[in-house]
């Protein structure tokens, strides 16, 4: 195998973003955020994080399939294209809790009914992106030389880390401006998201470039040296 100086851009950046994004849709604050901007009891967010479990759950296997298929559609890349997808669709179906804000005199934008469809939606969107990151994860790990299926742990670690960072700089905004501040960090998370997917499937793919070419320079050289002899 060719082991090239090089590196590609590691998973753990993707885990970064995902989880950054994630902790501002799905983390500590989504209960008193229901509550404020969808009026949901206690009792209606517990059915809609379980609701949101079980669809999430449920949905997951077939995500991993498609993404399989765009993947070999699109070497290198068609991973990244299913997690970034599911992530702005779940980003556009999260925003959508606030449109009563605009349209204040719809009575369907403050029903119960609204919000739960919201939160459904958000799951089949997000259902894709667990298995295909990590897929993508141990792929990476498999294809790149010197790197085991146990350092997966390792990548995710940084998600761990941006999850809590995440939390620790919206709580002040959240306390500043209120739970609509969510809204924007949601769709700059997302943002900054397809910002890291750009940079880690340029590098991916510059790298396996570089690993052809030396691929080829080696047997060129080989080629040469038989017909010497």
């Amino acid at each position: 195998m060719v082991e090239s100086d090089e590196r590609p851009p590691l998973p753990r950046v993707l885990y970064s973003a995902f989880f950054s994004w994630l902790s501002v849709s799905c983390g500590r604050f989504i209960a008193p955020f229901l509550k404020h901007e969808a009026g949901f009891s206690d009792d209606l967010i517990g059915y809609a994080v379980a609701l949101q479990i079980g669809i999430s759950s449920t949905l997951g296997m077939f995500g991993s399939s498609w993404s399989d298929y765009i993947e070999n559609k699109y070497p290198y890349r068609g991973r990244s294209y299913v997690i970034l997808s599911g992530m702005f669709g779940a980003t556009f179906f999260f925003i959508l809790h606030g449109v009563w804000r605009i349209f204040p005199g719809i009575p369907l934008f403050q029903s119960v009914t609204w919000h739960m469809l919201l939160r459904c939606l958000y799951a089949v969107s997000m259902s894709t992106m667990y298995p295909v990151l990590d897929g993508l994860t141990l792929a990476h790990l498999h294809e790149e030389p010197g790197r085991e299926r146990a350092d997966y742990g390792k990548e995710r670690l940084y998600g761990a880390i941006w999850w809590g960072i995440t939390h620790l700089v919206m709580g002040p905004f959240v306390d500043w401006i209120g739970y609509q501040a969510m809204y924007m960090f949601a769709l700059g998370s997302a943002l900054a998201a397809l910002y890291t997917v750009k940079i880690y499937v340029l590098g991916k793919i510059n790298w396996q470039i570089s690993r052809q070419t030396e691929i080829l320079e080696i047997q060129s050289s080989e080629g040469e040296i038989s017909l010497l002899s």
